[in-house]
């Protein structure tokens, strides 16, 4: 192999090492870009996945919300939820009726860092409930019903 050979190999493989970085690094900002911060609640952060936004022909829009816990409290609050599983995170699929104010929570997946630990379908008693101003429903409701 004579010396130029090699120095265009070498060169192909750094520009598509180049090119596969640049990919990568465009594929985690556009992720990252998904998720709009909802204010913090007491024992927990919360953002709502744009990306899962979906406006329902009936009216109502839905989307995915993450909780992640700030403190034991959070913690326990989540467990509280799940039954006897633990995790630090969860994601709510919320659907709210802006005309009516109202709001419903239909399945929810349990996170233990990167690992999904569980996920059910929620059987909510009460059906459609109120939107209040101050809570985790309010600033989902404002997200969702401002556009």
């Amino acid at each position: 192999m004579t010396r130029r050979f090699i120095a265009r190999r070498v060169a192909r493989h750094s520009v598509a090492g180049t090119l596969a970085a640049l990919a990568i690094l465009s594929t985690t900002a556009t992720g990252a870009e998904r998720w709009i911060a909802l204010p913090d609640q007491p024992d927990s952060y919360a953002s709502l996945d744009a990306g899962s936004i979906q406006r329902m022909p009936s009216g109502p829009v839905s989307a995915w919300v993450r909780v992640e816990a700030s403190n034991r409290a959070g913690m326990r609050s989540l467990q509280r939820m799940f039954g006897a599983f633990r995790g630090d995170m969860a994601d709510f699929l919320y659907t709210v009726d802006c005309r009516s104010r109202q709001f419903s929570v239909s399945r929810a997946k349990l996170y233990q860092g990167a690992l999904t630990v569980t996920e059910k379908q929620l059987g909510n008693d009460a059906g459609w409930q109120r939107v209040d101003g101050v809570g985790l429903a309010g600033a989902v409701a404002r997200q969702l019903c401002s556009g």
